[in-house]
């Protein structure tokens, strides 16, 4: 792209391949093959009068299982400078090319309403330094793993350097995907809605609990993802969960769930008339659970349903490909009308009697 102006919505997306694959991996590809030919100029250092406000950069080739050096690169040939990206229009950034990032904005992009980076987690708290600042309006920001052949050799060794790193404050910021040991460095007090990918070595400490303290914000939403070797393996107890569901949460989607989390979210409270964890929640979400623990989340479903009604906070239940067979009473509901018992099988009678009695099923 040359230099211009470009009216409305434009996304500038940024993808390529480095090699050919019946070429053999280099263990030390030249970094302009991979990036700089596929760098539009609008990004580097187009004139002023490039208006964009949706922009996309990311170099996507998979990663490589194979040993590589990361490339250093000591002669800023490589270096993006970033001057006014969409000449201060700019409202949603994607981008995994952080570690070659330099910044020479000198005033916040106001506008900038979305932000994700993907990247080696290990620099995510340096990246979040260099932007933040910029970007005081922020209502969504993600911060994922990027596992491309990109990420992995241009490693920064920003993560290295020392220094301690200031608390950053989001007063807009309504959605967070982010991992636990982010949270530390930040106060979001809009807060809504928080993803994250599970990590067993963070349940350990109560990052999630302290950010809401801190932030004050009305979470209410929270997604956890969770890996498939995690679901036999887990230590998740308690004290764990204690420290991450945070009571206020009315909304918990879980992807993959395993038994242990089923069991810690069935458990009642000391006087026997609530919950341990998570009191408030009325609606749940499950995607993707093993047919093996059918019966934890039936149990889960029916105790959290069965405690008196004035204790009782569940509305609904939503189920994504978590049966290879989904009778009709969940599959094809009809409103207002009674499920017949003696039609269910016996292993569905007790969710059958739930939705009889007004809980709210989806199955997809």
């Amino acid at each position: 792209m040359e230099g211009g102006r470009v009216d409305g919505f434009v996304a500038l997306d940024v993808t390529g391949t480095s090699y050919s694959p019946a070429r053999p991996l280099r263990r030390n590809p030249p970094p302009s093959y991979i990036f700089r030919r596929s760098l539009p100029r609008a990004i580097v250092g187009s004139p002023v009068d490039i208006f964009y406000q949706y922009l996309a950069c990311n170099v996507s080739q998979g990663y490589m299982s194979h040993s590589l050096i990361p490339i250093r690169d000591t002669s800023g040939e490589y270096e993006i400078y970033l001057k006014n990206p969409g000449a201060g229009l700019l409202k949603e950034f994607y981008f995994n090319i952080a570690s070659w990032f330099v910044f020479s904005i000198n005033e916040p992009i106001q506008g900038l309403e979305t932000l994700r980076i993907a990247e080696n987690v290990g620099n995510a708290v340096h990246s979040l330094a260099k932007w933040l600042p910029f970007a005081p309006n922020l209502t969504e920001l993600e911060i994922t793993k990027d596992g491309s052949l990109f990420s992995v050799i241009t490693e920064s060794d920003e993560r290295q350097s020392g220094g301690s790193i200031e608390a950053f404050l989001l007063p807009k910021l309504r959605t967070l995907n982010a991992p636990l040991h982010l949270l530390p460095y930040l106060t979001c007090p809009s807060l809504e809605k928080y993803v994250v990918d599970h990590d067993p070595l963070d349940d350990t400490q109560p990052y999630l609990l302290n950010f809401v303290e801190r932030s004050a914000c009305p979470l209410h939403t929270l997604i956890i993802k969770f890996t498939p070797s995690y679901l036999e393996t887990s230590a998740f107890d308690l004290n764990m969960a204690q420290g991450f569901l945070v009571p206020r949460i009315t909304t918990l989607v879980v992807v993959r769930p395993g038994a242990a989390l089923t069991r810690v979210l069935s458990l009642p409270s000391e006087g026997g008339d609530g919950f341990s964890v998570l009191p408030a929640l009325q609606h749940l979400e499950f995607r993707f659970f093993h047919g093996g623990h059918f019966h934890n989340v039936s149990t889960l479903i029916t105790s959290r349903w069965d405690i008196p009604n004035a204790r009782r906070s569940l509305k609904s239940v939503t189920l994504v490909r978590c049966f290879d067979f989904i009778p009709q009473f969940l599959s094809s509901p009809q409103s207002g009308a009674m499920i017949q018992m003696e039609e269910v099988e016996e292993k569905w009678r007790n969710l059958a009697r739930c939705a009889n009695e007004g809980l709210i099923f989806n199955v997809y």
